[in-house]
């Protein structure tokens, strides 16, 4: 059984190290691994997107050409073994627990005064925010154009908010709704493609 105090030193071990290691900010949240049709490479035009995760310690080959891979140690599963695996994903960078501890955040709302009000209320722990999915909670409902709307507006602000060190939209894969960044061929989406611009 893991300890509270073990997993609170990895979570600040593995934050505290990842503060600065680059300079964009923008990366993706990658579910789509199981689909062999998609890509991440199709997200690096523009030099927006610069690191990836998982939801695990699982680097995969498709994932060479993104800059930076960012592990993750997803709950207390196969914590015993996480030293010999996060070294062998040849990664500096460990993110802690997928649900947010110390600095890693998700936020699932309304719009864009919601968002903000979310991160500057983030702020008060002063610590590095990494904003590892966020996206609309009435999502379902959301066309297109709600995206087109919303999504500027949210990457101006995470991209001038120097509290936000990292952040990911929750969208990098294809489930036919209107917040896909990827279309069932995986290919960018006018979602996908404002993403990187």
């Amino acid at each position: 059984m893991v300890s509270f105090k073990f997993a609170t030193l990895l979570a600040t071990a593995a934050l505290s190290v990842l503060p600065g290691a680059e300079a964009a900010k923008r990366g993706l949240a990658w579910p789509s691994e199981a689909v062999s049709a998609f890509n991440p490479n199709v997200f690096l035009p523009g030099g927006k997107v610069d690191w990836i995760y998982n939801w695990g310690l699982d680097k995969k080959a498709i994932f060479s050409s993104i800059p930076s891979y960012y592990g993750m140690q997803w709950g207390s599963g196969g914590i015993a073994s996480l030293a010999t695996k996060f070294q062998q994903t040849g990664s500096g960078y460990l993110l802690g627990f997928n649900e947010p501890d110390n600095g890693a955040i998700h936020w699932y709302g309304g719009w864009i005064d919601d968002f903000k009000a979310f991160i500057n209320d983030a702020k008060k722990y002063n610590k590095p925010l990494y904003l590892t999915e966020f996206g609309l909670d009435w999502d379902q409902y959301a066309t297109v154009d709600s995206w087109t709307q919303f999504l500027p507006l949210a990457l101006s602000f995470l991209d001038n908010e120097p509290a936000v060190v990292k952040y990911a939209f929750f969208g990098a894969f294809y489930s036919n709704t209107a917040k896909d960044m990827l279309n069932a061929n995986g290919q960018l989406t006018t979602v996908g493609k404002l993403y990187i611009s």
